[in-house]
């Protein structure tokens, strides 16, 4: 074996961005490490990466467990569960984290993998929207938490979209209303445009 798996994983959870690349390059490179317990929980614990780049490709590492080739999965199934269990007890940091990667101009490849990540989060949507309504988050985050709620299909989540809607129509209604008000912004309207896309999908899958 021309790798050290072990300092691989040591590398990984370095402070240094550059030992952390090394590690996941290698980690990430073989799917009999890819696909171990061990490797599955480093990586969940690493969804905070502050390196954003670094944290694209370990959502897509995390994605590889849960691909199909045809119809079988590439995992084994106990990686998969393992993997499930961890990210079910994800709450709304590891969400935000993985948005965050989405408002960075993902590549597509990267956001159909935290996507899927999403998909394994049983409050996702719930998560999701508390933060596209939250008017003290990041434009980007909630930009991307409006678009996710439809890639995840999640219908359940149309009422609380539409107030949400309504509430920032609302907003700028007011704002026209009032001359001396401040403008609206082009990121309020941005917003809205998303949650009409994000709404008329979500109707027409449900």
């Amino acid at each position: 074996m021309a790798f050290d798996p072990w300092l691989a994983a040591e590398k990984f959870v370095s402070s240094d961005p550059q030992a952390r690349r090394e590690g996941l390059a290698i980690l990430a490179g073989h799917l009999d490490l890819l696909f171990s317990p061990l490797v599955g929980f480093l990586l969940v614990c690493r969804i905070d990466e502050p390196d954003l780049t670094l944290r694209k490709q370990i959502a897509c590492a995390l994605a590889r467990c849960f691909e199909k080739d045809d119809s079988l999965y590439l995992a084994p199934k106990e990686t998969r569960d393992n993997l499930s269990v961890l990210l079910r007890r994800a709450g709304r940091m590891q969400v935000e984290r993985f948005l965050e990667v989405l408002g960075d101009g993902a590549e597509p490849g990267v956001a159909e993998a935290v996507v899927r990540l999403l998909d394994r989060i049983p409050d996702a949507s719930i998560l999701l929207t508390k933060i596209a309504a939250d008017r003290l988050a990041p434009f980007a985050t909630r930009f991307a938490a409006i678009v996710a709620v439809g890639e995840l299909g999640a219908v359940g989540a149309l009422p609380a979209l539409a107030g949400l809607k309504t509430r920032i129509e609302g907003q700028l209604a007011g704002q026209i209303a009032m001359t001396f008000a401040p403008p609206s912004s082009p990121e309020e309207e941005k917003l809205i445009e998303a949650l009409k896309t994000t709404i008329a999908r979500l109707r027409e899958d449900g």
